[in-house]
């Protein structure tokens, strides 16, 4: 069986491996600040399986890149319809 300083290393070590794959709350110096992804790489990534959100006029979900490609190619279909 672990020690109790066996266990609480575990549960550091676990910690800081979610800290490093989580998607974290990055504060800007002018207070403001945003979700980030980067997980300490400086480099972009995607973040994926995400469910389409509602879209309403009071809705604040985010959307994913399927409702946006359904937006694009309605509206390439509508402006195509225009022009004939």
């Amino acid at each position: 069986a672990l020690s109790t300083t066996g266990k609480l290393n575990t549960v550091s070590s676990n910690v800081s491996a979610l800290q490093s794959d989580a998607l974290q709350w990055k504060n800007n110096a002018d207070g403001s600040g945003a979700y980030d992804a980067s997980h300490g790489t400086n480099q972009a990534q995607k973040i994926t399986n995400v469910a389409a959100g509602q879209l309403a006029d009071d809705s604040t979900d985010a959307v994913n890149a399927s409702q946006l490609y359904q937006v694009s190619t309605s509206s390439a279909s509508g402006i195509t319809s225009l022009s004939t």
